[in-house]
This record gives structure tokens, C-alpha cells and sequence, in this order.
């Protein structure tokens, strides 16, 4: 079998990791052809810029991958040379970004003449942030597949809400671990090592907001709940903000002073370029996701189940799936029943344990063999019907 992919790949950003990750795993089992972009959106429409820095992260050929970097967000004859020159027996596109819209809606009208079948996942069945235009092209792009797959159990139905699609095409496959692959073999670092890189009291206790800092992910109620924990935990807490924010910073900085917990935060407003992941987590003692709304999965919290971290998330969209403890799902917007919670596991070494095992299981479960497995399935099935 040979499919094509359509994405984006590293060092580009967007869902890059995610796309190097599942075609790497289908690749061990399949041809996979992938369109990928030479040039993404923009650099004023993504704050922090388009490609990853550190070029030890490129995704290149392998004997059942082959990559073509040839879409120009810039060019449209580009978005149409991909429809006519895809070589698979079925097309894998994945959406996570509206600017993608209009370069798929060319390239799948290519595509549907040439009789093609084709694959959607959603990232975001929802945009975090559209207008009512943005929206009415989204619907047009998913009228043109014809299957789909969804990060979120819950989002198989809403796809049938919001879009009208039967819940009988829609395929739902978690999103997977997003640790990088070639991290394999690295030197170890501990978690003092890890704090000291990074400007924190090597026995101050590390709860992590990590990615792009959005009004939706609630880096205000993190805060809060720093406060919340400084009055509560009997040793040294130390809040770790890292991401590029999608705003201005000084309107965070004033958020950490008004609560004051200047002292008890640490800020690294930038990009976190993927060979830096393994520092950032290694320093985390718990990792929040203090989401005020979402509706499917966060690449955030896969990179936290692989790295076995203990979670507490909000009970929006699909994060109530990065976590096996019921306790350790709260409503958004309660820091502090966030607090509370992890409190509790701050305070108690074995529940720490045990959901840190908890996210080991996951990642097993949710294994990128497991996904290619399942992925392959809706290939299958797809061609089966054509």
C-alpha cells in the first residue's frame, strides 16, 4: 500500500511533530508519500516564527518515506500541483490551522477529479480564534472529504453536530506521545541538573505551563494557583512559564505581580525549540493544563505522558483522556480545586508515583505502533469501499 500525506514536517512548525511521528510509524509498515510545506504561514500571523531553530530536528527521507517540500503557502499553482501529483492510492491530509484552508480546498479539487479518497484529521474542530468567513471555509473543507479522524473521543459526535458528518466516518485515534524521536540515547539529566539549566532552586517543587501562551489555555488561572500554593505548601514552589506568548508579556508580568508571586515564578517567554523539551520536563514535579476551552487533544500534554509526568488537567475537550485519576480532572476556571489537587500530590510521594506510572500505561497504550495500526485499518477499510 501507498498513501499520501499531506502536512507539515520539521524544521517547519505547525503540526510538524505530530505528522514526523505518524508518518515515521507508517512508514515501518507502508509507502508513504508527504507533501510538506517549503514555506508556512506568515511570521506575523504565528508569534515566535514558522520553523523550529534547532537543526538537529529535520525530518529527511527514509526507504518508505519520501518527502516533497514543495508547497508555498505564497503560491497557489503550488497547493494545485500537489493535488495533481499525489502518487498514493489514498490522500492523509491533516488540518490544524485555518491559514491551511484555502491550500487544501485547491489541492482536494484536484484531488476529487482525479477520483482520489481522502483522509481528513481534524486538530480542531473548533478555531481558537475565527470569524464568521473563517468558519464558513472550514465547513467547505470538510465537505470535500470523505473520512475523518478526531484526537478526542467526544469529538466523533460533534463532528455530526457541527458538521452533519455520520458518526460512522469519523475514526477516532489519539493523537499520540510527542517526545522527539531522536532523543533515544542521550545523556541522562536529573531534575536538579534540569533546574539549574534553567535559573531554578535545585529543591524548589516545579509545576509547568507549557506552549504558546493563549487566552484560552488559562495562564492566568495558573498563576492564581501558584498563589493558591504558596500560602498552602509547606516548602518551596516554583511556577514555570514557558512558551512564546501570543500577546503582549507585560500583560502576564502584571498578572504575576498582582499576585505576588514574582518570586515564586519563572518565566521563559520564547519558543521552546524541540531539543530543549527534555529540560523543561525534566525540571517538572507536576504539569497543569489549566485550559478554559478546547475541544480536542493538546500536543502539550502528549509531550508530558512521555515524559511519564503526573498531570492535572480541565475537564474541556479532550484532556480528560491524558489522565487515568478522576481527581486529577478539574472544572476550568477553579484554581482552586487546580490547587487542591495538586496539593495532594505534592504532599504524597505515592500518588505522585502512581500517576506518573499512570501516564507510562498511555503512552504504551497510545503507542505510535498502536496508532499506525489503527491508522492503516481506516486506509484499508477506505480502499475497500472505493
Amino acid at each position: 500500500m501507498k498513501i499520501t500525506m499531506f502536512g507539515t514536517l520539521p524544521p517547519l512548525k505547525g503540526n510538524a511533530y505530530y505528522c514526523w511521528h505518524l508518518s515515521d510509524a507508517l512508514a515501518k509498515k507502508i509507502d508513504v508519500e508527504f507533501f510538506s510545506f517549503s514555506k508556512l504561514y506568515p511570521e506575523f500571523l504565528y508569534p515566535g516564527g514558522t520553523q523550529d531553530k534547532d537543526d538537529a530536528f529535520v525530518a529527511r527521507d527514509t526507504e518508505k518515506l519520501k518527502i516533497h517540500r514543495t508547497i508555498s503557502i505564497y503560491n497557489p499553482l503550488t497547493w494545485l500541483r500537489a493535488g495533481s501529483r499525489a502518487s498514493g492510492e489514498l490522500v492523509h491530509a491533516q488540518f490544524w490551522s485555518l491559514p491551511v484552508v484555502p491550500v487544501w480546498l485547491a489541492a482536494f479539487n484536484r484531488l476529487k477529479r482525479r477520483k482520489k479518497k481522502i483522509l481528513l484529521t481534524v486538530h480542531n474542530l473548533v478555531q481558537h480564534e475565527s470569524t464568521f468567513y473563517e468558519d464558513f471555509l472550514v465547513k467547505r473543507l470538510i465537505a470535500q472529504a470523505d473520512e475523518f479522524v478526531v484526537h478526542a473521543a467526544k469529538n466523533v459526535a460533534e463532528m455530526e453536530s457541527l458538521f452533519g458528518v455520520p458518526q460512522e466516518r469519523v475514526h477516532h485515534i489519539p493523537m499520540g506521545p510527542h517526545g522527539v524521536l531522536s532523543e533515544n540515547g542521550t545523556t541522562a539529566l536529573t531534575p536538579e541538573q534540569a533546574r539549574q539549566a534553567l535559573g531554578i532552586d535545585a529543591d524548589a517543587r516545579v509545576l509547568l505551563f507549557f506552549g504558546n501562551i493563549r487566552e484560552y489555555k488559562g495562564v492566568d488561572d495558573f498563576i492564581r494557583t501558584i498563589a493558591l500554593l504558596k500560602e498552602k505548601y509547606d516548602g518551596k514552589i516554583t511556577g514555570l512559564i514557558a512558551g512564546q506568548p501570543w500577546k503582549n508579556a507585560q500583560e502576564l508580568d502584571q498578572i504575576i505581580r498582582e499576585h505576588g508571586v514574582s518570586d515564586n515564578v519563572v518565566t521563559h517567554l520564547k519558543y521552546i525549540p524541540a531539543g530543549e523539551l527534555r529540560t523543561y520536563f525534566t525540571a517538572t514535579d507536576v504539569v497543569l493544563l489549566p485550559y478554559k476551552k478546547m475541544d480536542g487533544q493538546t500536543g502539550v500534554g502528549n509531550v508530558a505522558l512521555d515524559y511519564h509526568k503526573p498531570m492535572v488537567v480541565t475537564e474541556v475537550g479532550g484532556l480528560p483522556e491524558l489522565v487515568l485519576e478522576k481527581d486529577c480532572i478539574v472544572p476550568p476556571n477553579r484554581p482552586d480545586r487546580l490547587a487542591e489537587q495538586t496539593l495532594k500530590i505534592l504532599t504524597d510521594a505515592a500518588l505522585a508515583e502512581r500517576l506518573a506510572q499512570d501516564s507510562k500505561k498511555l503512552v504504551q497504550s497510545n503507542s505510535w505502533e498502536a496508532i499506525s495500526e489503527k491508522t492503516i485499518a481506516v486506509y484499508r477499510a477506505m480502499l475497500a469501499s472505493a
